[in-house]
């Protein structure tokens, strides 16, 4: 059913161009909405399943390395692009 409404879309959208400008709000807010419900379901089985984890002892151990792993990369990411970023701008003030 689904891959039929798409097929029509496709097909209003290349045949009937004043058509498909009319519903395109309409469109639109059913991206919002389904945005708007689909985000916090996602972030809470997130938060959710992380609280899981944190319960177990192996687990927690786990996540616990895994964060700051992922704080560690981020902080020398950031560093190493500051770096990059500020011996340019010195470059360009050279010149």
């Amino acid at each position: 059913m689904i891959l039929l409404f798409i097929i029509v879309a496709l097909f209003i959208g290349i045949y009937f161009k004043e058509t498909a400008k009319v519903l395109t709000p309409f469109g639109e807010m059913y991206l919002s909405l389904l945005k708007m419900c689909i985000i916090p379901i996602v972030a809470s089985a997130l938060a959710y399943s992380i609280g899981k984890l944190a319960s177990s002892d192996e687990a927690s151990r786990q996540l616990k390395r895994s964060i700051l792993v992922i704080l560690a990369s981020l902080i020398a990411v950031a560093f190493i692009v500051s770096l990059l970023v500020s011996s340019r701008s010195r470059v360009f003030t050279l010149f």
